[in-house]
């Protein structure tokens, strides 16, 4: 997905579920390829993307103000595996059916995100 996605798709999940640190969910939901891209790493490597990251940011939804950080993190891992690309999970990469660069696709997995947060309220 598109960073604008990543972004439209937290802050819809994030009003609901952590309306506290909406700021924080928003950054985080770019963090991911802004931590890969800052170690030279490749896009969504398997373990910075998709282990390291979560791991160490998980502790945080145990604090109110600091829970968007994992939320931005977790959702952009979802829409990413939403992806012709994929995650990986456990050494095996999963993919979708939704491609990158096409602007409908990115619309279509925020207004999911839009729908789920409004179910979720």
């Amino acid at each position: 997905m598109k960073w604008y996605a990543h972004i439209a798709s937290t802050l819809a999940l994030a009003l609901v579920l952590t309306p506290y640190s909406v700021a924080y969910a928003a950054a985080a939901s770019i963090l991911p390829d802004v931590v890969e891209k800052l170690l030279g790493l490749p896009h969504r490597s398997i373990y910075m993307h998709n282990y390291a990251l979560p791991l160490l940011l998980s502790p945080m939804f145990f604090y109110p103000s600091l829970a968007g950080i994992p939320l931005g993190v977790l959702d952009h891992i979802v829409l990413d595996n939403l992806t012709v690309h994929g995650v990986y999970l456990f050494e095996r990469r999963i993919r979708g059916f939704m491609n990158t660069n096409n602007p409908l696709h990115n619309m279509i997995a925020v207004a999911a995100s839009i729908l789920l947060a409004y179910m979720l309220s």
